[in-house]
């Protein structure tokens, strides 16, 4: 709504970067470790900033960045100034494209044509952008579900306690249906995401940055859990929806959401940069480059 110039999110699989590319707004999951994180969680989570602009969230990484001894997971402090070392010029890049990673709901015309379009900036600056094949030839969500599921419905019971009753019904059924994993079933799936993360680094390992949709859809309606026509999975829950945010919590990498266009409903989308693990200020440097030199976006209602 534009009534704020910052908010910060928690990110476990996308919960900054989806809202942000669903209003038009910046939001960075920054490198696991980056931003000091307490009471210690499991690996993937973070907090993240929510911004108008990147130079904003720039200004709130310098911040919240600074080191906790709390964080038993914390990275060593870099003591950077992102407001300042965003603006340094780019070097000539190798940036690759997936607008399909081989599972989950297929990028949106619209979408993928507002990205690619977003794609032209890079390659007028020099970078060399390859478009890579899909990761996958099966579904990820269904092989790693039995290793999500039980902790998620572990962590919705954790905060709605006596609550749950109230929650969404996909919750609910998430929060039932989560109890239900055998162990070897949980190993299993976590092998399985194991294998996956080493077949995104093998393919990332040749470049500086990854491109993406941040979401494949516009945004649906506010009281919805998935977008219409999502089927539900046996945990009577759904990623589908979102294939290209939650890997990279998984693979403890950064990647930031910036806007990068309306669909002709008028509704935003956004555009996500991958960066290396560490390379929180490469990301950055992307999004500011690349926001620096789009097209206007619309502005947010009057209130």
């Amino acid at each position: 709504s534009g009534m704020g110039p910052i908010a910060i999110g928690s990110d476990a699989g996308g919960s900054v970067r989806i809202p942000a590319a669903y209003t038009g707004v910046v939001g960075h999951k920054p490198t696991y470790g980056r931003i000091p994180f307490y009471p210690p969680y499991g690996l993937g989570l973070t907090y993240g900033p929510m911004t108008r602009t990147v130079e904003d969230a720039a200004h709130v990484m310098t911040v919240i960045t600074k080191p906790d001894w709390r964080d038993i997971h914390g990275l060593p402090w870099d003591n950077r100034d992102y407001a300042k070392d965003i603006t340094l010029p780019l070097p000539k890049l190798r940036i690759a494209y997936s607008d399909w990673f081989g599972y989950g709901v297929e990028t949106d015309n619209q979408v993928k044509a507002l990205v690619e379009h977003g794609l032209e900036y890079f390659r007028s600056i020099g970078a060399d952008i390859v478009r890579i094949p899909p990761f996958f030839d099966f579904n990820l969500y269904e092989a790693i579900m039995p290793g999500i599921m039980p902790m998620m419905s572990i962590v919705i019971q954790s905060i709605a306690g006596p609550n749950v009753d109230k929650l969404l019904p996909e919750l609910r059924a998430l929060v039932e249906q989560g109890k239900n994993s055998s162990l070897p079933e949980f190993f299993h799936a976590k092998a399985m995401e194991t294998e996956a993360l080493v077949k995104i680094a093998s393919v990332l390992k040749d470049f500086d940055f990854l491109i993406t949709p941040t979401m494949p859809t516009e945004a649906y309606e506010a009281d919805r859990c998935f977008p219409e026509g999502v089927s539900l999975n046996s945990f009577g829950y759904n990623f589908d929806y979102n294939p290209f945010t939650w890997p990279f919590n998984s693979s403890l990498q950064p990647a930031i959401s910036v806007p990068c266009g309306v669909t002709t409903n008028g509704l935003p989308v956004g555009m996500q940069i991958v960066g290396h693990r560490g390379d929180d200020i490469g990301c950055l440097r992307m999004a500011h480059a690349y926001e620096s030199n789009r097209e206007p976006m619309p502005t947010w209602p009057k209130f």
